[in-house]
């Protein structure tokens, strides 16, 4: 990959419209002092490929102040198919996309997360890498931070590198089988609570079924009646319906022969109203036909008025013209006299602004030192709020820290409930199967005291000898009390059983909540560490706002400076202000000069051309007098034009009504016949004996139809019961499967938790391995020393090893932790992705001089790397290569001042 430019647009110190920085292969320096906005380029790019920002801003902190809107647009050349893509991202909302540059189309990429997976790609790091972890740890370390990681003490260097090497996965995999195999213990549990309760259930269910076969064989029987009666039913139908059809065509044609004759006594009347209409409609003709000539003429005058309108109109609209004119000439002569005034005044003020320009230079150096004095003020506000916010976030963790150490005595007191669950789940199971036996008995007792109740004579359901009248009426009894004694017993059962039931789900609970302390307790150990940081910040900070006080006590003095100037700035300003307002008057005076001369030729012709239209008004006249004369004749025409043009359509209209009246004339005529022929077929009389004995039939059918529907919702009763015993009877059987599959489960789960705790170990091992090998390379090349090496151990400690000497990191020079830090890092970047792109930035703080120009050698060797990024205010990097971008902050805006 190669990065060819970056294209900042009010991003942070960057304004609009857009700063655009082109890149070279190898290095590139960025130069610059500080505050001048180098960073900032370090951030664009990782803020818009990698997703980064530092964890004390967000996102509206990138955005220039007093802007509403700010991007950053990264390009580079593709490793993957060689061609050139731009990542576009706007800071203050969710715009985040990719070009093709060949032909500027945009990316089908939905949304955030699609971006970065392709940005993933490019990069040829796995999906499940953090890219912002990748950018801070590797890529585009934040400025002070490239050595802090490693001389952390090796818990808190676990936690920097364990996310990055994605070997934390191990233990919370591991974490997390351990609630997988509680899970299913506890679904084994509950599975077979229900397989005990399912036995019961099902017992009945054979009894059930005999019950469904004689209920089935009752509806059959009154069907077989039903269908009798509905045959009857049909043929009576069948007759009654042949006389409901006469009867309806009989009143059919009854009310069609009314009908008809109401309709011809209509076409009548309404033949009368035609005939009217047509003579109306002949007079209305004639005088057309009289008064044709006159309206011709009529309209020929109009025609000949509205011709000289127009001419008129024409005429009016050149004396607009040379109104306008007249009104331009005036005001052109108004502006004339104001022009000259301008060039006056312009050339006063370029005198005052020559003789100021002096003390403006003075002034600007005096106002940049006091606003870097005011931007110290605002970063000791802003650290003033931050330690105040820490301060509120100390005691939120100790709070939280002193809850949640609470919380987990709390939970270490539900252990002995917890541990009570398996003996509790035994005696449950004991209970239900003597809840079964119970019943059983009671069952078995009821059903032989029904065999004795059955039939005098009974035998003894002990010795099937017979039993006299006294002796089976004292065993009835005594069964009896056997029962009630049963039941009583089963009573207490349940009683006990539901206090069991309540008892298991209380030690679910506490086994629940008992399964929660490792992650407390890590929890616990996460708030303590927090604590940690947050008092070593609060620490920092308050050394920091030492120091800004110190610089800020000079402003008193820098103020009384800038007043004894008296503001020639301001005064410089508004002189250039009048300057530029004016300058400009010489110009417009010589084009208002020619505008007058060209108005004035303008006025002349259309004077001229006025002239020649002559009298309009008395043509005007004549032509409307002779129209009036004519407009009788025309008022007649137009009243009865509509009208004559009628009389061919009411001539026809006229003929169609008496065809009319003769068709329905004949149509009565054979109503009449068919209506006869009918009424002599037809017998009432018969017709309502077929109607007493349909309705007999019917009888007969609802009674058998309602025996049957009872019958049938006794049977939906029965069968929903025996669906709902073979249901229990399915689920019994599924349920013995699961027992059985989540035994296998549970044993499959506890090998695989083993299997991570094994893995965990052995693969940072192996990667840290592959990691030191590779950062020994690179301090080799690094240091320009061979006989030195550099390991990298499991627990991310760096070692250097000179001639059988070991040092670890906290022991090694500047310069060393340096080359040391920046050889892992690089080793960490080749391991894990295809990017051979890296960004340093200050890489020289803390560096004497030689040891500057040592690193400064080292670097411009480097090998493996297409391009190098330094950043800094050190000038000595500038001999490492012939690009170099120079910044500067002028006006509080970064400008690219050589490249």
């Amino acid at each position: 990959m190669k990065i060819t430019d970056v294209e900042l647009d009010n991003f942070k110190s960057y304004s609009s419209p857009p700063t655009y920085i082109e890149f070279e292969d190898s290095v590139n320096a960025i130069i610059g002092e500080n505050g001048s906005g180098k960073s900032t380029i370090c951030e664009a790019i990782g803020f818009t490929m990698f997703d980064y920002y530092q964890s004390s801003l967000t996102k509206g902190d990138l955005l220039r102040d007093g802007e509403r809107s700010g991007k950053a647009r990264v390009t580079f050349i593709s490793d993957l198919d060689g061609k050139k893509y731009t990542i576009e991202r706007y800071v203050n909302n969710s715009n985040y996309d990719v070009y093709r540059v060949e032909d500027n189309a945009k990316l089908k990429l939905s949304g955030k997360e699609e971006v970065k997976s392709w940005i993933k790609e490019q990069l040829g790091v796995p999906e499940s890498m953090d890219l912002d972890t990748l950018w801070k740890s590797s890529i585009g370390v934040p400025q002070g931070k490239f050595t802090n990681d490693f001389a952390l003490p090796p818990k808190k260097r676990g936690d920097v590198f364990n996310p990055l090497l994605e070997v934390d996965i191990y233990r919370d995999l591991w974490n997390d089988m351990k609630g997988v195999v509680d899970v299913l213990e506890n679904e084994r549990s509950d599975i077979e609570l229900d397989i005990t309760t399912l036995k019961a259930k099902v017992e009945y269910l054979p009894e059930k079924k005999e019950e469904k076969v004689e209920l089935e064989n009752l509806i059959h029987k009154s069907k077989e009646k039903k269908n009798h009666a509905e045959k009857q039913i049909d043929s009576l139908k069948e007759n009654k319906e042949e006389l409901d059809t006469l009867k309806r065509f009989i009143e059919n044609k009854r009310n069609k022969l009314s009908s008809k004759k109401e309709l011809l006594k209509s076409k009548n009347k309404s033949l009368n109203e035609y005939k009217e209409n047509y003579e109306e409609a002949k007079k209305a003709k004639a005088i057309v036909e009289n008064n044709e000539e006159d309206y011709k003429e009529y309209k020929r005058k109009e025609d000949e008025l509205e011709e000289l309108r127009k001419i008129k109109e024409d005429k009016e609209e050149l004396v607009q013209e040379l109104s306008e004119i007249e009104k331009c000439l005036s005001s052109s002569e108004t502006e004339k006299e104001n022009l000259k005034d301008k060039v006056e005044i312009a050339k006063k003020n370029e005198a005052l602004m020559l003789e100021l320009k002096p003390k403006v230079k003075k002034q600007e150096k005096l106002d940049e030192k006091f606003k870097q004095i005011e931007d110290k003020e605002k970063e000791l506000d802003d650290k003033e709020k931050l330690i105040k916010q820490i301060e509120k976030n100390l005691e939120k963790e100790k709070n939280d820290f002193k809850e949640l150490d609470q919380k987990i005595d709390e939970i270490k007191g539900l252990k002995g409930k917890a541990e009570q669950l398996s003996n509790l789940i035994e005696k449950k199971d004991e209970l239900l199967k003597r809840e079964s036996i119970c019943k059983n008995d009671v069952k078995k007792e009821k059903e032989a005291i029904g065999k004795l109740e059955e039939t005098e004579g009974a035998e003894c359901p002990t010795c099937d000898q017979k039993l006299s009248e006294e002796k089976r009426k004292k065993i009835i009894e005594k069964k009896k009390v056997l029962i009630q004694e049963t039941k009583e017993e089963i009573d207490k059962n349940e009683a006990e059983l539901k206090d069991i039931i309540n008892k298991i789900e209380d030690a679910k609970k506490a086994q629940k909540q008992v399964q929660r302390l490792n992650d407390l307790t890590n929890r616990l150990e996460e708030h303590d560490e927090k604590i940690d940081e947050l008092e070593e910040k609060y620490d920092e900070l308050q050394e920091e706002i030492k120091q800004l006080n110190e610089q800020i006590a000079e402003k008193e003095d820098l103020k009384e400076k800038i007043e004894k100037l008296d503001n020639p700035k301001g005064k410089y300003d508004r002189a250039q202000t009048r300057y530029e307002d004016n300058k400009d008057a010489k110009l417009e005076l010589e084009d208002v000069l020619d505008r007058i001369e060209k108005k004035s030729k303008q006025k002349d012709h259309l004077n001229e051309k006025i002239e020649e239209f002559g009298d309009l008004k008395k043509q005007i006249k004549e032509i409307k007098n002779e129209k009036d004369e004519l407009e009788e004749s025309y008022d007649k025409y137009i009243k009865n034009e509509n009208l004559a043009e009628k009389l061919d359509q009411r001539k026809k209209k006229l003929e169609e009504k008496n065809n009319d009246i003769k068709e329905i004339t004949k149509k009565i005529k054979k109503i009449k016949e068919e209506l006869e022929e009918k009424e002599e077929k037809f017998d009432e009389d018969e017709l309502e004996e077929i109607k007493k004995e349909l309705e007999k039939q019917k009888e007969i059918k609802n009674k058998h139809e309602a025996k049957i529907e009872e019958k049938k919702k006794r049977l939906d009763t029965l069968e929903g019961k025996i669906e709902e015993l073979e249901e229990f009877e399915k689920e019994l059987e599924k349920k013995e499967v699961e027992s059985q599959e989540l035994e296998r489960d549970i044993e499959f789960g506890n090998f695989i938790r083993q299997t991570y705790d094994d893995s965990r170990p052995l693969v940072t091992e192996i990667l840290v391995g592959e990691i030191s090998q590779q950062a020994d390379q690179i301090y080799r090349e690094l240091r320009g020393n061979p006989s030195e090496e550099l390991s990298w151990t499991k627990d991310y400690e760096i070692i250097i090893n000179v001639a059988g000497e070991k040092r670890t990191f906290n022991k090694l020079s500047g310069g060393e932790q340096m080359c040391a830090a920046l050889s892992v890092r690089l080793a960490v970047l080749k391991l894990l992705s295809n990017m051979d792109v890296v960004f340093l930035d200050e890489p020289t703080v803390n560096l004497d001089e030689s040891k500057k120009d040592n690193l400064v050698e080292q670097l411009r060797n480097l090998s493996g790397f297409s391009q190098l990024f330094v950043i800094s205010h050190d000038e000595t990097f500038e001999s490492m290569t012939q690009y170099v971008i120079k910044l500067e902050k002028i006006n509080d805006e970064t400008k690219v001042v050589n490249g």
